[in-house]
């Protein structure tokens, strides 16, 4: 089922438009975070890498949940648009920094990795937001599903040519990446064109509160939704026990077992193919998973099984394997959690939801780059690795235990039938990426 066959003609058209955006920025993204990682690891030693990862996560999850205020505020797409020339500035000193022979200093990256953070805080909560303001009536989950398997495949795409330019020399990344935020930039002008009045659904009387008034209803009603609830505990432990050994994790191994940036950039490819490829078989099937929390977290048991042979593999292909299986099973996953909370956010508050979601995904990352750079100093990359996924796993059982509650709407069945959870009304429950 492709797109064409799944939605309405308005809906394709600019589905299309923001779908192209969104490829254009996650490619950006990837670029930039694959050279910030491969620059940062080559500039100190495994706990100064960490700092510079941490640097940017820290700062994007402490303004996170002002940045889905601002853009309910003043509009989605307006937000989205003042970010991206934002992060193109920022894109190009990066690229700049990169034009010496010897990689940039550990405080120049750290300083470099805030301020991109601070840009994502206010851009993540608003571009993701976005494609639920898009989607027609009962295309959400679609949608997601569609939003999901094309940031997905645009990793691949983006981690294969970035491996490759970093090989060819490193400067060339930062310049895509420019070029590749600058056509997203264009992209998102055209929909404010086109589609204003959607992008921007405010409801003025809070609008006039403050932002403390307008974050305290946002998180009023996420509480009163426990399938939500479930979905930020799993997101915010899972985010925390995966992330580092992905991100931190294969440079550092590239380094220690001598790999050239290619070799970095393939063997980190293969996260990216079984992410595109979990998430477009997900977008096939989401329809007819009726629970979808528990189907979520089988999926992430064989993902965590992924990362143990990340820890333990030793070359180039093997730990291209092992990401390959880690994200087919992930991103499914992730792509049946992030639906479950799409269906259940009110229009006005898809900014404030979204970044929510996101404070929840991001929230414990720098604690995990940090701790797992301080477990390879002490006792190895291999070690580290393993206790790391044996947290995954704890993280698993305790999603299990709280989403017991969580039932099907009409069966008991895993898998089922056409139907989707209906959506519901900010007065009942909670009712992004890309």
């Amino acid at each position: 089922m492709g797109i064409s066959g799944s939605t309405g003609r308005r809906t394709r058209s600019r589905l299309w438009v923001y779908l192209g955006a969104l490829s254009a920025d996650t490619a950006a993204d990837e670029m930039f975070y694959l050279a910030l990682a491969w620059a940062a690891a080559h500039s100190g030693d495994a706990l100064s890498a960490a700092a510079v990862l941490a640097a940017g996560s820290v700062p994007r999850v402490l303004v996170m949940l002002v940045g889905g205020v601002v853009g309910d505020r003043y509009g989605l797409a307006r937000v989205a648009t003042l970010t991206l020339v934002v992060r193109a500035v920022l894109m190009t000193v990066f690229a700049v920094l990169l034009i010496p022979d010897r990689p940039p200093t550990v405080t120049v990256l750290v300083l470099l990795a805030v301020g991109v953070g601070l840009a994502d805080a206010l851009h993540m909560p608003a571009m993701g937001g976005m494609a639920g303001l898009l989607a027609g009536d009962g295309e959400q989950a679609t949608v997601q599903g569609w939003v999901a398997s094309v940031t997905r495949a645009t990793g691949v795409a983006a981690t294969a040519a970035g491996g490759l330019l970093l090989g060819w020399h490193e400067v060339s990344v930062g310049w895509a990446a420019t070029g590749l935020l600058l056509v997203a930039l264009l992209a998102v002008i055209g929909l404010r064109r086109r589609e204003g009045a959607r992008l921007r659904v405010v409801d003025e009387d809070e609008a006039s509160g403050s932002v403390v008034a307008m974050l305290t209803a946002g998180l009023r009603v996420v509480r009163s939704d426990r399938v939500v609830m479930v979905a930020l505990l799993v997101f915010t432990l899972a985010n925390f026990a995966a992330t580092a050994p992905i991100i931190l994790g294969v440079p550092l191994k590239g380094v220690a077992l001598g790999w050239s940036g290619t070799e970095y950039g393939l063997a980190y490819l293969g996260f990216a193919l079984g992410s595109a490829l979990g998430a477009a078989s997900m977008a096939q099937v989401a329809k007819r998973i009726r629970l979808k929390m528990r189907a979520a977290l089988l999926l992430l048991i064989p993902g965590g099984l992924g990362l143990v042979g990340l820890a333990l593999a030793t070359q180039a292909w093997t730990t291209g394997l092992a990401c390959l299986v880690t994200g087919l099973f992930f991103a499914p996953a992730a792509a049946l959690l992030m639906g479950e909370v799409r269906e259940r956010t009110p229009a006005s508050m898809m900014g404030r939801i979204s970044s929510v979601v996101q404070f929840s995904i991001f929230g414990l990352i720098p604690v995990g780059h940090v701790l797992f750079g301080w477990l390879v100093g002490v006792m190895g990359l291999r070690p580290a690795g393993l206790l790391m996924s044996a947290v995954l796993l704890v993280a698993i059982v305790v999603g299990w235990a709280f989403a017991r509650g969580h039932v099907a709407t009409t069966s008991s069945d895993v898998v089922g039938g056409s139907e989707v959870a209906p959506s519901v009304r900010p007065a009942d429950v909670l009712g992004d990426p890309g």
